[in-house]
This record gives structure tokens, sequence and C-alpha cells, in this order.
């Protein structure tokens, strides 16, 4: 029964966790990133911020499809904290599906009725997106 719940466990973990990708693209070659302290404040705005800033990033991430708009917000602001950033504004979400099909030979029937026969199957590639602009207030 503990090998059951431990092969259980691990499996929930394994398939929760969803690979993910971080591209950062600098505005300001002459910003140097320092990283921000785990309990600083990263503010995210969907529209501009009305006081004075300085772009200097624009932060995009990309997970599977089982991740969720605040584990999306998560790996944001981690990444703007890994380079310095104050906030996140025109905060982005797309969400991209890649159909294709799968051909897969397969043998139909027993003895020597059997015959050959290609199946296709309907696969759907999902990855969800956020890209945001990592600004530093002046």
């Amino acid at each position: 029964m503990k090998q059951l719940t431990l092969f259980i466990g691990l499996l929930i973990l394994v398939l929760g966790c969803s690979p993910s990708t971080v591209q950062v693209t600098y505005f300001d070659e002459t910003y140097t990133p320092a990283p921000k302290s785990s309990s600083s404040n990263i503010i995210l705005r969907k529209d501009e911020f009305q006081r004075p800033y300085r772009a200097i990033a624009i932060i995009q991430v990309e997970l599977g499809k089982r991740a969720t708009r605040a584990q999306l917000n998560e790996a944001l602001i981690a990444k703007a904290r890994a380079i310095g950033a104050d906030g996140l504004q025109q905060l982005d979400y797309d969400v991209d599906r890649d159909v294709y099909f799968d051909r897969i030979p397969v043998a139909v029937g027993r003895g020597p009725l059997k015959r050959p026969k290609v199946v296709t199957t309907r696969r759907v590639k999902v990855k969800k997106t956020a890209i945001a602009t990592a600004v530093v207030f002046e």
C-alpha cells in the first residue's frame, strides 16, 4: 500500500511539471542585470505604468498545456526578479494549438484473415505563453 501511494505521488509530481522555456530580449544594452531579493514586489499590469520608467527587456514564458495563468505569472515574476526589473507591463497571454495526425500501421483480424490497415489518430500539441515588458522605475 505504501508503494502504491508513493508511486501515485511521484506520478502526479512528474505529470504536474510541464517543460518551460523562458526567453529574454534586452532593449537597453547599457543595462546590467542585478537580481532582486525573493521578497521584492514585482508589479504586473496589462497596460502601461503612469509613473516614469525605463523599458529594459521583453520576457516570454512558454509552458505546457496544463499550465495556468498563475503559473505563467510566477515564471514571469521569477525571471523579472532575476534580471532586476521593478515591474511587468503590457502583459499578454496566448494559447497555441498545433494539430497533427499520426498514421500507424496495424494488423486487423486473426490468423489467415489478417490484413494490414493504417489507422489515423488526431493529436493536438498545446503550448501556453505569456509575454510582458520588464521595466525599471526611475
